[in-house]
């Protein structure tokens, strides 16, 4: 005599001593399902405002309020390190040596990357090509003109930028205050806010090749 195992199977599903596989696969589509809409819904809610950690601007020196804490951006001007002897090397190193054993509030050091600015140049050269009667004076001119427009279009300029932290506005001064005390003879200096929301937007779009 043949078992039947399926019907044997159906039996005992439906006395529950097995659970329903096509019942349980159901329940887990169906949790997907709802899972997959909340995500999606709490998706929709968000706006980019919302992910980014800047809230605002305060007070006349344009302070960053961060969703927990505040931000200042200050400038550290780069150094020739090619063209600098051994003791003006190691003069540099020990002051930012003793500016980071100083202070010791939150910060951080970035490096960011902008197009060489050879505008002024570029226009100085042109006037001059079309002032200019000697084709021998302009050809010259002409050459370059164009080095200088390679040059912006190839070539990009390494700054470096302090960010540094605090719970409240005035802690936030205080620090700052604290950061340009300490850091001696490195060439560090606030910055307009415009420069600020340059940077910002660099930070928070990395494939950008527009920097002003």
């Amino acid at each position: 005599m043949k078992f039947d195992t399926r019907k044997k199977e159906k039996e005992l599903i439906k006395k529950k001593f097995i659970p329903d596989k096509k019942g349980v696969l159901n329940k887990k589509k169906r949790f997907s399902r709802v899972k997959k809409n909340q995500k999606t819904k709490s998706q929709k809610n968000l706006t980019t405002l919302d992910l980014l950690p800047y809230k605002t601007v305060v007070g006349e020196d344009n302070v960053l309020q961060l969703n927990e804490g505040f931000m200042d951006i200050l400038e550290l001007k780069g150094y020739n390190m090619a063209g600098m002897d051994n003791e003006d090397l190691l003069h540099v190193i020990y002051q930012y040596e003793s500016l980071v054993k100083m202070y010791v509030f939150p910060f951080k050091l970035i490096t960011l990357y902008s197009p060489l600015d050879t505008s002024a140049q570029q226009k100085y050269y042109l006037d001059l090509i079309n002032e200019t009667t000697n084709l021998k004076h302009k050809k010259l001119l002409m050459e370059t003109y164009y080095e200088m427009k390679w040059f912006q279009n190839n070539n990009y300029n390494k700054e470096f930028y302090f960010m540094i932290y605090a719970d409240t506005l005035e802690e936030l001064r205080e620090c700052r205050n604290d950061f340009m005390q300490y850091k001696g003879d490195l060439s560090v200096g606030r910055i307009t806010l415009e420069k600020k929301r340059a940077i910002l937007f660099k930070l928070n779009n990395p494939t950008s090749k527009i920097f002003n």
